[in-house]
């Protein structure tokens, strides 16, 4: 089954729209900017960026792939859309959640959890959609479905032990 474009572009497109507007909202003033890194250095936040960029081409990868299989069941494609809308929308709290705990200070200790949380939950879909692309029985793509699966692998580590640990340590 090949997977419905449109729907991946609505999702691809609001997701984008979505996380971009937070983000741009929550660096335009260069104090969120500075605080939003917490304790990490010039040295990771170069890493960080290096990663980032690593992340979104495997994001791209598996996106490419899904748009090139044919070998998908209708029910991989649908749990496939789940997780990829479940990254995007746990995502859209983590920049209004951080916002908040800055401006009402460290004594909010429910807002801590809940950025962890949402930071694990986005590392969990990441996780949920890369198994899911594993266990496709690809028939004709099988490069372009290695490449995804190395993509998103990048992507799950970025979004576990880079973001859900190594972010969350330095920023609380």
């Amino acid at each position: 089954m090949k997977v419905d474009l449109f729907s991946f572009f609505c999702i691809g497109l609001l997701g984008t729209l979505l996380l971009y507007s937070y983000y741009y909202y929550g660096t335009t003033n260069k104090k969120n900017a500075d605080k939003l890194w917490g304790g990490i250095n010039s040295y990771l936040k170069t890493f960080y960026i290096i990663s980032m960029c690593l992340s979104a081409i495997g994001f791209l990868t598996l996106l490419s792939y899904l748009f090139k299989s044919t070998s998908l069941t209708s029910l991989q494609a649908s749990h496939i859309v789940i997780g990829l809308v479940c990254i995007i929308i746990f995502s859209l709290f983590w920049m209004p959640l951080s916002l908040y705990y800055l401006k009402n200070g460290s004594s909010s200790l429910s807002i801590q959890y809940t950025i962890i949380a949402v930071l694990l939950s986005v590392a969990f879909a990441s996780l949920y959609s890369l198994t899911l692309i594993n266990n496709i029985k690809e028939k004709t793509n099988t490069i372009h479905k290695q490449i995804a699966v190395i993509g998103m692998s990048y992507f799950f580590f970025h979004t576990f032990v880079l973001d859900s640990l190594l972010w969350s340590y330095n920023f609380f």
